[in-house]
């Protein structure tokens, strides 16, 4: 991802980078990084955007209902807790 969709991103789900760096369980200077371009997201945290980003597109009309959904996610466990409803979502369909 580059670091203008990272920074879309987050901005879609209006949440503050200290926030977006604890869903990705990432330091906030990393984040920053990101947002900056002077590293590029990899590993999990990369998928994870790319699915919560594909899933955003796909779905605009559902947009409200899955920002409050990874919202929960952060307050019940995370990047494991969103990563298992991500792939769940994805089997159902």
């Amino acid at each position: 991802m580059t670091s203008e969709q990272v920074l879309e991103l987050r901005r879609r789900l209006r949440l503050t980078q200290a926030v977006f760096a604890k869903l990705l369980n990432v330091d906030v200077r990393t984040a920053a990084r990101w947002e900056s371009g002077s590293t590029t997201p990899t590993g999990a945290a990369e998928a994870v955007m790319i699915a919560i980003s594909t899933r955003l597109d796909a779905e605009p009309s559902e947009a409200d209902e899955f920002i409050r959904f990874v919202v929960a996610a952060l307050a019940i466990g995370g990047l494991t807790y969103l990563l298992l409803k991500l792939f769940e979502k994805a089997g159902s369909s």
